[in-house]
């Protein structure tokens, strides 16, 4: 049987995405929270609110930054939420400190500059444009609006993992989802996303029962 482990931190929208992934029939749910319970997991999920420094610390005090490191290199599907797709970075660059990430993409993690972003944080629905024939977007048209929390965002060494960028201001975007192999990232929130949000947490599940 399919079994789905979604991370249980102090900050996750653990809730929201449990009911989100429940409405859409999937009932195998595993919260995770210490590295153990990831053993036999088909996939998982890391959502996550709040700092890069406090995801990061709450995953290391529950043992379970090095758990997901481990995962990682097994390819299994995985799918990072927000502050969850952050941590898949090598660091993050928030407060004035330089915080270790999960390191699964050569990259970093950075302020969104205030000329940028008519206000920080970014937060309201908005617009992703993504790179065409993507499972994670089937049945998907680029512009689809997505609803964003984050006043930090990924910058990424090797543009091959992008898989979708939002527009803050005419001429200036970020990543706004990300991808290598079976592992994916997404900076907006899914499940605050209404249907369309629905729909990309259905075709993970449909690519992780495949994988």
């Amino acid at each position: 049987m399919f079994k789905l482990g979604v991370i249980q931190s102090e900050y996750a929208n653990l809730y929201s995405v449990e009911n989100a992934l429940k409405y859409l029939g999937e009932e195998a749910i595993v919260r995770v929270s210490h590295s153990e319970q990831l053993e036999g997991l088909d996939a998982v999920i890391l959502p996550g609110v709040g700092s890069f420094a406090q995801v990061q610390g709450d995953l290391q005090e529950k043992g379970l930054f090095d758990g997901l490191k481990d995962f990682l290199k097994t390819n299994k599907p995985f799918l990072g939420i927000c502050v969850g797709m952050q941590m898949l970075f090598e660091r993050g660059l928030e407060g004035g400190l330089v915080t270790e990430g999960l390191g699964f993409f050569a990259g970093s993690v950075n302020p969104i500059p205030h000329d940028k972003v008519a206000r920080l944080p970014h937060i309201g629905w908005n617009g992703i444009q993504f790179v065409p024939e993507q499972p994670l977007f089937a049945g998907f048209e680029s512009g689809e609006q997505m609803y964003f929390v984050h006043s930090y965002h990924c910058e990424a060494v090797d543009s091959c993992c992008e898989l979708a960028r939002t527009e803050l201001r005419l001429g200036y975007s970020v990543l706004s989802a990300v991808k290598r192999g079976a592992v994916y990232g997404v900076q907006f929130h899914p499940e605050r996303s209404g249907p369309c949000g629905l729909k990309v947490l259905e075709n993970f599940l449909d690519l992780a029962r495949l994988a």
